[in-house]
Protein backbone atom coordinates (compact mmCIF):
# COMPACT_ATOMS: atom_id res chain seq x y z
CA UNK A 1 0.00 0.00 0.00
CA UNK A 2 1.43 3.45 -0.97
CA UNK A 3 2.29 5.51 2.21
CA UNK A 4 3.09 2.51 4.76
CA UNK A 5 5.86 2.54 6.10
CA UNK A 6 8.08 0.61 9.10
CA UNK A 7 5.73 -1.56 11.43
CA UNK A 8 2.66 -0.72 9.68
CA UNK A 9 3.65 -2.51 6.12
CA UNK A 10 5.66 -4.80 8.39
CA UNK A 11 2.40 -5.41 10.65
CA UNK A 12 0.14 -5.80 7.31
CA UNK A 13 2.47 -8.29 5.75
CA UNK A 14 2.51 -10.92 9.12
CA UNK A 15 -1.37 -10.37 9.19
CA UNK A 16 -1.27 -11.43 5.45
CA UNK A 17 1.38 -14.26 5.52
CA UNK A 18 1.34 -15.77 9.06
CA UNK A 19 -0.16 -19.57 9.31
CA UNK A 20 -3.47 -19.35 10.13
CA UNK A 21 -4.85 -21.45 13.57
CA UNK A 22 -7.97 -23.02 12.66
CA UNK A 23 -10.14 -23.72 15.59
CA UNK A 24 -13.45 -22.81 15.45
CA UNK A 25 -13.93 -23.36 19.16
CA UNK A 26 -11.55 -21.26 20.34
CA UNK A 27 -13.97 -18.64 18.60
CA UNK A 28 -17.04 -19.81 20.27
CA UNK A 29 -15.40 -20.03 23.89
CA UNK A 30 -13.98 -16.74 23.34
CA UNK A 31 -17.81 -15.25 22.96
CA UNK A 32 -18.63 -17.51 25.82
CA UNK A 33 -16.12 -15.72 27.80
CA UNK A 34 -17.40 -12.38 27.09
CA UNK A 35 -20.63 -12.99 28.14
CA UNK A 36 -19.76 -14.68 31.64
CA UNK A 37 -17.98 -11.04 31.97
CA UNK A 38 -21.13 -9.12 31.50
CA UNK A 39 -23.16 -11.40 33.73
CA UNK A 40 -20.82 -10.87 36.15
CA UNK A 41 -21.56 -7.28 36.63
CA UNK A 42 -20.94 -4.90 34.05
CA UNK A 43 -23.73 -3.09 32.13
CA UNK A 44 -25.08 -4.93 28.81
CA UNK A 45 -25.15 -2.70 26.57
CA UNK A 46 -28.57 -3.73 24.39
CA UNK A 47 -30.98 -0.68 23.63
CA UNK A 48 -30.35 -1.53 19.81
CA UNK A 49 -31.78 -5.09 21.12
CA UNK A 50 -34.70 -4.17 23.05
CA UNK A 51 -35.77 -1.83 20.76
CA UNK A 52 -35.85 -4.42 17.90
CA UNK A 53 -37.25 -7.09 20.67
CA UNK A 54 -40.05 -4.78 21.12
CA UNK A 55 -40.86 -3.91 17.21
CA UNK A 56 -40.21 -7.83 16.85
CA UNK A 57 -42.94 -8.38 19.83
CA UNK A 58 -45.70 -5.67 18.00
CA UNK A 59 -44.68 -7.39 14.46
CA UNK A 60 -45.63 -10.72 15.45
CA UNK A 61 -48.96 -9.63 17.20
CA UNK A 62 -49.61 -7.79 13.70
CA UNK A 63 -48.88 -11.09 11.55
CA UNK A 64 -51.00 -12.92 14.09
CA UNK A 65 -53.62 -10.33 14.26
CA UNK A 66 -53.84 -10.10 9.86
CA UNK A 67 -53.71 -13.91 9.75
CA UNK A 68 -57.02 -14.19 11.91
CA UNK A 69 -58.41 -11.78 10.19
CA UNK A 70 -57.67 -13.38 6.52
CA UNK A 71 -58.69 -16.33 7.95
CA UNK A 72 -62.11 -15.01 9.28
CA UNK A 73 -63.01 -13.32 5.95
CA UNK A 74 -61.42 -15.35 3.37
CA UNK A 75 -62.32 -18.91 2.50
CA UNK A 76 -58.13 -19.71 2.46
CA UNK A 77 -58.25 -21.25 6.17
CA UNK A 78 -56.15 -20.66 9.18
CA UNK A 79 -52.34 -22.12 7.74
CA UNK A 80 -52.42 -20.65 4.58
CA UNK A 81 -53.41 -17.14 6.03
CA UNK A 82 -50.23 -17.40 8.48
CA UNK A 83 -48.34 -17.83 5.52
CA UNK A 84 -49.98 -15.08 4.01
CA UNK A 85 -49.38 -12.93 6.68
CA UNK A 86 -46.21 -13.86 7.09
CA UNK A 87 -45.16 -13.36 3.33
CA UNK A 88 -45.57 -9.71 4.03
CA UNK A 89 -42.61 -9.63 6.03
CA UNK A 90 -39.85 -9.73 3.20
CA UNK A 91 -42.53 -7.96 1.15
CA UNK A 92 -42.11 -4.86 3.53
CA UNK A 93 -38.14 -5.43 3.72
CA UNK A 94 -38.31 -5.79 -0.32
CA UNK A 95 -40.24 -2.65 -1.05
CA UNK A 96 -38.44 -0.29 1.59
CA UNK A 97 -35.11 -1.38 0.56
CA UNK A 98 -36.39 -1.07 -2.89
CA UNK A 99 -37.38 2.93 -2.66
CA UNK A 100 -33.89 3.33 -0.51
CA UNK A 101 -31.96 1.75 -3.62
CA UNK A 102 -33.84 4.22 -6.05
CA UNK A 103 -33.01 7.30 -3.77
CA UNK A 104 -29.58 6.71 -3.39
CA UNK A 105 -29.31 6.00 -7.46
CA UNK A 106 -30.90 9.29 -8.15
CA UNK A 107 -29.57 11.59 -5.72
CA UNK A 108 -26.21 9.53 -5.57
CA UNK A 109 -23.96 8.92 -8.49
CA UNK A 110 -26.94 7.50 -11.02
CA UNK A 111 -24.78 4.73 -11.11
CA UNK A 112 -27.83 1.48 -11.77
CA UNK A 113 -25.34 -1.29 -12.78
CA UNK A 114 -25.33 -4.01 -10.24
CA UNK A 115 -28.58 -2.33 -8.53
CA UNK A 116 -30.75 -6.10 -8.60
CA UNK A 117 -28.18 -8.06 -7.28
CA UNK A 118 -27.40 -5.42 -4.66
CA UNK A 119 -30.95 -4.79 -3.46
CA UNK A 120 -31.59 -8.61 -3.32
CA UNK A 121 -28.65 -9.12 -1.15
CA UNK A 122 -29.25 -5.74 1.05
CA UNK A 123 -33.14 -7.51 1.91
CA UNK A 124 -31.18 -11.05 2.72
CA UNK A 125 -28.27 -8.97 4.68
CA UNK A 126 -31.55 -6.99 6.29
CA UNK A 127 -33.60 -9.84 7.46
CA UNK A 128 -30.79 -11.41 8.87
CA UNK A 129 -29.51 -8.41 11.13
CA UNK A 130 -32.97 -6.74 12.09
CA UNK A 131 -34.90 -9.67 12.43
CA UNK A 132 -32.31 -12.47 14.48
CA UNK A 133 -28.98 -11.07 15.23
CA UNK A 134 -29.18 -7.81 16.55
CA UNK A 135 -32.27 -8.45 18.83
CA UNK A 136 -31.26 -11.90 19.58
CA UNK A 137 -27.57 -11.38 20.35
CA UNK A 138 -27.29 -7.82 21.53
CA UNK A 139 -25.05 -7.22 24.21
CA UNK A 140 -23.29 -10.38 23.31
CA UNK A 141 -20.33 -8.77 20.77
CA UNK A 142 -18.42 -11.36 19.70
CA UNK A 143 -14.44 -11.84 20.80
CA UNK A 144 -12.00 -14.57 20.98
CA UNK A 145 -8.59 -13.98 22.57
CA UNK A 146 -7.18 -17.33 20.62
CA UNK A 147 -4.84 -16.93 17.40
CA UNK A 148 -1.14 -15.36 16.99
CA UNK A 149 -2.20 -13.15 13.86
CA UNK A 150 -2.32 -9.50 14.41
CA UNK A 151 -5.24 -8.39 16.48
CA UNK A 152 -8.84 -7.03 15.22
CA UNK A 153 -11.03 -4.32 16.46
CA UNK A 154 -14.47 -4.24 15.10
CA UNK A 155 -16.40 -1.86 15.47
CA UNK A 156 -20.01 -0.97 14.17
CA UNK A 157 -22.19 1.32 12.42
CA UNK A 158 -25.47 3.83 13.34
CA UNK A 159 -28.73 1.87 15.32
CA UNK A 160 -26.59 -1.38 15.49
CA UNK A 161 -24.48 -3.27 17.36
CA UNK A 162 -21.41 -5.52 17.76
CA UNK A 163 -23.67 -8.63 16.60
CA UNK A 164 -23.45 -7.74 13.32
CA UNK A 165 -20.19 -8.85 13.14
CA UNK A 166 -20.43 -12.52 14.39
CA UNK A 167 -20.32 -14.06 11.08
CA UNK A 168 -17.01 -12.12 9.94
CA UNK A 169 -15.42 -12.70 13.54
CA UNK A 170 -16.24 -16.53 13.02
CA UNK A 171 -14.29 -16.28 9.93
CA UNK A 172 -11.12 -13.96 11.01
CA UNK A 173 -11.22 -16.08 14.76
CA UNK A 174 -10.56 -19.69 12.48
CA UNK A 175 -7.89 -17.78 10.51
CA UNK A 176 -6.04 -17.42 13.82
CA UNK A 177 -7.02 -13.46 14.54
CA UNK A 178 -7.60 -12.52 17.91
CA UNK A 179 -10.67 -9.89 18.05
CA UNK A 180 -13.13 -7.93 19.88
CA UNK A 181 -16.13 -6.23 18.00
CA UNK A 182 -17.72 -3.16 20.75
CA UNK A 183 -21.12 -1.88 21.30
CA UNK A 184 -21.13 1.14 21.19
CA UNK A 185 -23.57 3.19 23.78
CA UNK A 186 -25.25 5.75 23.61
CA UNK A 187 -25.98 4.50 20.05
CA UNK A 188 -27.77 7.91 18.64
CA UNK A 189 -24.89 10.21 20.99
CA UNK A 190 -22.07 12.09 19.38
CA UNK A 191 -19.64 9.72 17.43
CA UNK A 192 -16.65 11.49 19.37
CA UNK A 193 -18.27 9.65 22.72
CA UNK A 194 -17.13 6.28 21.36
CA UNK A 195 -13.58 6.96 21.53
CA UNK A 196 -13.27 5.98 24.66
CA UNK A 197 -14.72 2.08 23.84
CA UNK A 198 -12.62 1.82 21.10
CA UNK A 199 -9.51 2.50 23.29
CA UNK A 200 -10.12 -0.35 25.72
CA UNK A 201 -10.98 -2.92 22.97
CA UNK A 202 -7.87 -1.77 21.55
CA UNK A 203 -5.87 -2.06 25.14
CA UNK A 204 -8.06 -5.26 25.60
CA UNK A 205 -7.49 -7.24 22.57
CA UNK A 206 -4.27 -5.80 21.44
CA UNK A 207 -1.86 -6.90 24.41
CA UNK A 208 1.38 -4.61 23.22
CA UNK A 209 0.92 -6.01 19.55
CA UNK A 210 -0.21 -3.75 16.83
CA UNK A 211 -3.91 -3.75 16.36
CA UNK A 212 -6.06 -3.61 12.61
CA UNK A 213 -9.15 -1.17 12.93
CA UNK A 214 -12.27 -2.49 10.63
CA UNK A 215 -15.42 -0.04 10.89
CA UNK A 216 -18.39 -0.33 9.14
CA UNK A 217 -20.70 2.92 8.13
CA UNK A 218 -20.62 5.10 10.83
CA UNK A 219 -18.23 2.77 12.51
CA UNK A 220 -15.14 4.00 10.32
CA UNK A 221 -15.78 7.25 11.40
CA UNK A 222 -15.76 6.75 14.92
CA UNK A 223 -12.16 5.17 14.41
CA UNK A 224 -11.59 8.39 12.52
CA UNK A 225 -12.19 10.37 15.41
CA UNK A 226 -10.67 7.86 18.13
CA UNK A 227 -7.23 8.10 15.68
CA UNK A 228 -7.73 11.83 16.32
CA UNK A 229 -8.04 11.72 20.20
CA UNK A 230 -5.67 8.94 20.89
CA UNK A 231 -3.27 9.12 18.41
CA UNK A 232 -2.14 6.09 15.81
CA UNK A 233 0.28 4.46 18.13
CA UNK A 234 -0.55 0.72 18.18
CA UNK A 235 -2.29 0.97 15.39
CA UNK A 236 -1.26 -1.13 11.87
CA UNK A 237 -3.88 -0.45 9.58
CA UNK A 238 -7.35 0.60 9.28
CA UNK A 239 -10.55 -0.44 6.82
CA UNK A 240 -13.71 1.21 6.52
CA UNK A 241 -16.47 -0.49 4.89
CA UNK A 242 -19.44 2.01 3.56
CA UNK A 243 -18.21 4.59 5.76
CA UNK A 244 -19.55 8.25 5.20
CA UNK A 245 -16.23 9.92 4.86
CA UNK A 246 -18.03 12.59 3.10
CA UNK A 247 -21.24 12.71 4.45
CA UNK A 248 -24.60 11.34 3.03
CA UNK A 249 -27.47 12.68 2.17
CA UNK A 250 -29.10 9.86 4.08
CA UNK A 251 -28.30 11.93 7.15
CA UNK A 252 -30.44 14.48 6.44
CA UNK A 253 -33.37 12.42 7.58
CA UNK A 254 -32.11 11.96 11.07
CA UNK A 255 -31.88 13.97 14.43
CA UNK A 256 -29.37 12.26 16.56
CA UNK A 257 -26.72 14.14 17.33
CA UNK A 258 -24.65 11.04 15.53
CA UNK A 259 -26.93 11.72 11.98
CA UNK A 260 -26.16 15.27 12.20
CA UNK A 261 -22.35 14.79 12.42
CA UNK A 262 -22.77 12.40 9.24
CA UNK A 263 -24.24 14.90 6.83
CA UNK A 264 -22.85 16.15 3.90
CA UNK A 265 -20.37 19.25 4.28
CA UNK A 266 -21.25 19.14 8.27
CA UNK A 267 -18.66 21.21 11.02
CA UNK A 268 -18.16 18.17 12.70
CA UNK A 269 -16.61 16.04 9.37
CA UNK A 270 -14.85 19.15 8.34
CA UNK A 271 -12.86 19.52 11.55
CA UNK A 272 -11.74 15.91 11.47
CA UNK A 273 -10.34 16.39 8.06
CA UNK A 274 -8.78 19.22 8.60
CA UNK A 275 -7.38 17.96 12.05
CA UNK A 276 -5.92 14.69 9.68
CA UNK A 277 -4.68 16.98 6.82
CA UNK A 278 -2.68 19.08 9.54
CA UNK A 279 -1.44 15.47 10.87
CA UNK A 280 -0.40 14.34 7.64
CA UNK A 281 1.67 17.05 7.21
CA UNK A 282 3.24 17.94 11.10
CA UNK A 283 6.90 17.43 10.81
CA UNK A 284 8.77 14.60 12.84
CA UNK A 285 4.78 12.75 13.58
CA UNK A 286 4.32 9.86 13.66
CA UNK A 287 2.45 8.75 9.99
CA UNK A 288 -1.39 7.45 9.63
CA UNK A 289 -1.74 4.43 9.65
CA UNK A 290 -2.35 2.67 6.22
CA UNK A 291 -6.12 2.85 5.68
CA UNK A 292 -8.51 0.91 2.82
CA UNK A 293 -11.31 2.25 1.66
CA UNK A 294 -14.49 -0.40 0.85
CA UNK A 295 -16.61 1.30 -0.88
CA UNK A 296 -20.00 0.16 -3.18
CA UNK A 297 -20.89 2.05 -5.97
CA UNK A 298 -25.00 0.56 -5.12
CA UNK A 299 -24.55 2.04 -1.13
CA UNK A 300 -28.65 2.51 -0.09
CA UNK A 301 -27.23 4.24 2.58
CA UNK A 302 -24.03 6.37 2.18
CA UNK A 303 -24.63 8.56 -1.20
CA UNK A 304 -23.13 10.31 -3.26
CA UNK A 305 -21.21 6.97 -3.50
CA UNK A 306 -17.92 7.32 -5.09
CA UNK A 307 -16.78 10.43 -3.04
CA UNK A 308 -16.84 8.52 0.13
CA UNK A 309 -12.54 8.65 -0.18
CA UNK A 310 -9.98 9.63 2.01
CA UNK A 311 -6.64 11.00 0.66
CA UNK A 312 -3.59 8.54 0.62
CA UNK A 313 -6.16 5.48 1.46
CA UNK A 314 -6.29 2.56 -0.77
CA UNK A 315 -10.13 2.48 -2.26
CA UNK A 316 -11.37 -0.51 -3.60
CA UNK A 317 -14.72 0.04 -5.42
CA UNK A 318 -17.33 -2.91 -5.42
CA UNK A 319 -20.80 -3.35 -7.49
CA UNK A 320 -23.78 -5.49 -6.47
CA UNK A 321 -23.72 -5.00 -2.72
CA UNK A 322 -25.73 -3.12 -0.92
CA UNK A 323 -24.58 -1.17 2.31
CA UNK A 324 -25.48 -3.55 5.35
CA UNK A 325 -24.77 -6.49 2.81
CA UNK A 326 -20.56 -5.51 3.21
CA UNK A 327 -20.59 -7.14 6.58
CA UNK A 328 -21.65 -10.35 5.25
CA UNK A 329 -19.93 -10.79 1.92
CA UNK A 330 -17.00 -13.46 1.93
CA UNK A 331 -15.72 -11.10 -0.93
CA UNK A 332 -15.49 -8.73 1.22
CA UNK A 333 -14.19 -10.45 4.69
CA UNK A 334 -11.01 -11.34 2.42
CA UNK A 335 -10.46 -7.89 1.50
CA UNK A 336 -10.33 -7.47 4.97
CA UNK A 337 -7.72 -10.25 5.23
CA UNK A 338 -5.40 -8.62 2.83
CA UNK A 339 -5.51 -5.45 4.30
Amino acid sequence: MAGTTGVGRKALTAMRIQAPARNRKLYFDGVSHARSARAAGSEEPVLIARILRLALLAGALAVLGLAAVLAKATPIGWPWALVVALALVPAGFALVLGAEFIAAALLGDRHWSGILPAWLGEVRASMRTFLFALPLHGGRAPRSAAGERLPVVLVHGYFCNGAVWRPLARHLAAAGHPLAAVDLERPFGPIDAYSATIARAVAQVGGGRPVVLVGHSMGGLAIRAYLRESGAAGIAGVVTLGSPHRGTRAAALGRSPAARQMRRGSEWLEALATHEARRAQGAGERRHPPVCVVLTRNDNIVYPQAEQVLPGARVVRLDGVGHLDLVYRRSVWRLVEAE
